[in-house]
């Protein structure tokens, strides 16, 4: 019977309730869709870092992590590779050959970090191949191909056919170098990544640095559930303790805490909106209170009770909250799929973000659980909006409130 009554209550001035419900839906409506847009930016970064430069694990033989000499390749390569091929839980595993590098051209030079891979494999673990802009990723069997970033190809001048020297060290420590042809040019969000990496061949590469074969110093892994990296990484370690075992948020672990941080932001975010909006929650039901002083104390003395009184008041605020809530969540619902798919154009700021390794298009996302929290947000600030109202209600004097013209 409460329930009915209150509802009914706040629709005896249903311009002010109506304010009340649209302010709350609006301020959550704006909430949810700025938290989708920054996870959106938060899960964009970690999928471009997992699916295009470190997937979810790297194995190393363990002083390759310190200073990556051609010489430290990781023992017994070829039966790891396979052992970890097979697990049910691994999407795809490439093996590397990587060093660091001096790439000229005949008008400048940089340094860079040269990975040699084999391009099949590549393709299965990564999507870098999708993002060449210009040329190929090694088709045909041409020896001593290279596929750069375009931010490299600005720096060193190079385009398509442009011959690149290599210069690194060989096995055995001393200098050596050879010319690779640029046959693909790629660009990600990442403009550091483009700017520092170069793709080549890794049987170029093995008989560049003089290796009997393909070397091997990165063995990469990509799983099928990401949510699984911690778990199969552990597992790798037990198997192989004489490697070093690191997941991607070990190697770059400021995209961990970014994703750490954007979680941690969704609530606090929306907490903040509905804390601000607590206090218009509370003018309304304090000026509901002071118009309803007679029929307060009509009840009051025909002898509700006041715990009534007050379950009352408090009942009445909470479905204001919840009214406006599920409005809000609706439409802040509706706005993440309308552009969940399309993804917001940022392109007018896309060479900041690139810089900082943001993808310029935006995908808004929002987990399901998510809306179960705010709804026990809503609630809750709906309680503890009303308490003061409430009270203010139970210290009416029965008698001064009958007699009170409103």
């Amino acid at each position: 019977m409460l329930f009915a009554l209150s509802w009914k209550n706040i629709w005896r001035n249903p311009l002010r309730s109506a304010v009340v419900i649209a302010s709350i839906a609006l301020g959550l409506f704006c909430g949810i869709f700025a938290t989708a847009f920054m996870n959106g930016m938060g899960r964009q970064t970690v999928d471009n870092a997992v699916t295009r430069e470190l997937a979810n694990i790297q194995l190393h033989e363990p002083s390759f992590v310190e200073e990556p000499l051609p010489s430290r390749v990781i023992p017994g390569a070829d039966s790891i590779f396979a052992a970890l091929r097979a697990d049910t839980s691994v999407k795809a595993v490439a093996a590397r050959t990587g060093v660091t590098a001096m790439a000229a051209t005949a008008k400048t030079g940089a340094g860079v970090v040269v990975k040699g891979v084999d391009p099949v494999e590549e393709r299965r673990i990564s999507r870098l191949p999708d993002d060449i802009i210009t040329g190929n990723w090694f088709e045909g069997n041409r020896r001593n191909a290279a596929v750069i970033g375009g931010k490299l190809a600005e720096k060193l001048a190079a385009k398509l056919k442009t011959r690149i020297v290599l210069t690194t060290q060989n096995r055995e420590g001393e200098l050596t170098g050879g010319a690779f042809a640029v046959v693909g040019i790629f660009e990600t969000s990442n403009s550091t990544f483009d700017e520092n990496t170069v793709f080549v061949k890794r049987s170029d590469l093995s008989r560049l640095i003089g290796a009997e074969g393909d070397a091997i110093h990165e063995i990469v892994l990509l799983l099928k559930r990401n949510e699984s990296t911690d778990s199969m990484a552990a597992m790798v370690k037990n198997a192989y303790p004489g490697l070093s075992v690191r997941t991607w948020k070990e190697i770059q672990p400021e995209v961990g805490m970014m994703e750490s941080l954007m979680r941690q932001m969704m609530y606090l975010f929306v907490l903040v909106i509905l804390f601000a909006l607590s206090f218009g929650i509370v003018n309304t039901m304090l000026m509901a209170v002071l118009e309803r002083r007679r029929e307060f104390g009509m009840l009051m003395a025909v002898g509700m009770s006041n715990r009534r009184i007050f379950s009352m008041v408090m009942i009445e605020t909470v479905l204001l909250s919840i009214a406006g809530g599920v409005l809000g969540m609706a439409l802040g619902e509706g706005a993440v799929a309308a552009t969940a798919k399309t993804g917001i154009n940022l392109s007018s700021l896309g060479k900041g973000l690139a810089a900082i390794g943001y993808s310029p298009l935006v995908y808004p996302y929002i987990d399901a659980g998510f809306f179960g929290g705010l709804c026990l947000l809503v609630i809750v600030s709906g309680i503890v909006a009303s308490i003061y109202p409430a009270v203010k209600a139970l210290g009416l004097n029965p008698a001064d409130a009958v007699r009170s013209e409103t």
